[in-house]
């Protein structure tokens, strides 16, 4: 590999020297050789204007000559173009694959960026787990600003379990790394840490089930299921928010009752989070999100939920929340239907009926919606009217 170091040398003792013009053309033979870091800094000059025209569009280019080689930083800097709509077609999806793959080579700054898109999300998945495993990494390069939303994450309890104390320490750790206003965020998550440390370990009189099975009953059974909420439980914190949001059986407020919901589904509450990414379809106390709904019903069919594993297939059919796929909303419904689920039966007779995701099958489209009939679906019997038909006309595709 040819040695660039010296030309690079001179390069940056005619920017120092404030030659920008001898620097430029420097890096413009480098580059054109096909030295990376050289295309990174031709690719800055355009996107700056540093000496010569602004121009997006080539400093695009060289950003992408620089990413095509596996340079970090050509990646984060393309990456920027496509979340900016500079010099290229806006494309967050784009964008989140180039930061994504600067962050493996240890970019700070990208680390924090997919950190932070994958707990919004934009241009990926909704990724709890994957959020706070980048912005970790990037809290370890020394990023402040990926140390403070660990903070935030930590402490409003977004898609994680709650947890003060260590709220607390990353907002600690982001002031002393200069971040403003982290000191009296981690004053406030210590507060909130002592206050529950100090709270009344007296246990209620009602279980949580009974607690449950006497609200609207007993004044006594909100407050005890709260408590237990409020010490970690996921089975009240579930129950509160399903008397809550479905029965509405509670004066809980709905966003209250989301965290609640949010925090069981946190702790691997099948229920809980299957309710959760209804919350997120029919804006129960949450924003809509397609995707949130999606990670949540995904992980509710993972542990054999047969109503997340419908909605799952859904989530494919439609792609709501992921990229469509007719072949992986099959395997959603078949996995639902088998279990009893008859949305998922029909749906399944669906795809047999036109060989979506799977090959025409009129036999076995006939077979599903005839499962789903007895498991009275109303729209069944003209499924079945109508593939019957099929089969005489198309003999070909039965079985």
């Amino acid at each position: 590999m040819e040695d660039f170091s010296e030309k690079r040398k001179r390069a940056a003792e005619l920017e120092r020297q404030k030659d920008l013009a001898g620097a430029f053309d420097i890096y413009s033979a480098l580059a054109a050789r096909g030295d990376a870091f050289s295309q990174c800094k031709l690719g800055m000059y355009y996107y700056n204007g540093t000496g010569i025209g602004k121009s997006f569009t080539d400093a695009a280019h060289w950003f992408g000559k620089a990413a095509a080689q596996g340079d970090m930083y050509g990646q984060y800097n393309l990456g920027c173009c496509y979340n900016t709509g500079s010099g290229v077609s806006r494309s967050y999806e784009k964008a989140a694959e180039l930061f994504e793959k600067a962050a493996a080579r240890g970019h700070a700054q990208a680390c924090n960026v997919i950190g932070l898109w994958y707990g919004i999300p934009r241009g990926t998945e909704y990724s709890p787990e994957k959020s706070v495993k980048w912005l970790e990494r990037a809290a370890e390069l020394g990023v402040a600003d990926a140390m403070y939303s660990l903070g935030r994450v930590y402490d409003d309890g977004d898609g994680v379990v709650v947890d003060f104390k260590r709220a607390a320490e990353w907002f600690e750790r982001a002031a002393k790394n200069g971040k403003a206003g982290a000191a009296k965020e981690a004053e406030a998550a210590r507060a909130k840490y002592r206050a529950a440390q100090e709270e009344s370990p007296e246990v209620p009189a009602l279980t949580v089930d009974e607690a449950a099975d006497a609200l609207g009953d007993d004044d006594e059974a909100e407050e005890a299921l709260r408590w237990y909420a409020e010490h970690g439980v996921a089975e009240a914190q579930y129950k509160l928010a399903a008397a809550t949001l479905v029965y509405g059986s509670t004066d809980i407020p709905e966003e209250e009752a989301a965290g609640y919901c949010t925090q069981a589904a946190a702790q691997g509450h099948r229920a809980a989070q299957e309710l959760l990414g209804e919350c997120y379809t029919d804006e129960n106390g949450v924003s809509f999100s397609a995707e949130r709904a999606f990670y949540w019903f995904g992980k509710a069919a993972a542990q054999g939920d047969p109503f997340s594993q419908n909605k799952l297939g859904d989530c494919y059919f439609d792609g709501e929340g992921v990229k469509q796929s007719f072949e992986k909303a099959a395997e959603w419904y078949k996995k639902a239907a088998i279990q009893g689920e008859s949305e998922a039966m029909f749906s399944l007779g669906y795809l047999y009926e036109n060989g979506k995701g799977t090959d025409r099958d009129y036999s076995e489209a006939l077979r599903w919606y005839k499962m789903a009939q007895a498991r009275g679906d109303g729209d069944a019997a003209a499924a079945i009217a109508r593939v019957e038909q099929l089969i005489k006309d198309h003999p070909e595709y039965d079985g």
